[in-house]
């Protein structure tokens, strides 16, 4: 019968990969928390609001801005795609079929493609 020891080397690669998915995840997060403000500060600047109680100090009621709306859907687009990445790498992670560099590269290669 053989008795071999797990030691505390494996415990801690595993809590690694998850560390490191948590990181890139919480970039993630902060990209995701940017575009509320992105927008807000875009109605402001030309004064295209949604509501009609927002048109206080001028500007006018418009669902349908270019810009507006753009950005509108690249947050949608981004809500659509961070979410479902963020629950896959942390599962990925806490599995361990994956070193802490293969979750760092899977990780980086999305944040590339969102953030440009």
């Amino acid at each position: 019968v053989s008795t071999q020891s797990t030691g505390s080397s494996g415990i801690n690669a595993e809590y690694g990969e998850v560390r490191s998915a948590i990181w890139y995840s919480v970039v993630l997060l902060l990209k995701l928390a940017t575009f509320p403000l992105i927008v807000g500060l875009n109605r402001v600047k030309r004064k295209v609001f949604v509501a009609e109680e927002d048109c206080v100090f001028g500007g006018q009621v418009k669902t349908n801005d270019v810009v507006i709306e753009r950005i509108r859907r690249a947050h949608l687009n981004d809500l659509e795609n961070i979410l479902p990445f963020i629950l896959l790498v942390l599962l990925y992670a806490a599995s361990g079929v994956g070193s802490v560099h293969d979750v760092a590269v899977v990780s980086q290669v999305f944040i590339a493609a969102r953030i440009t």
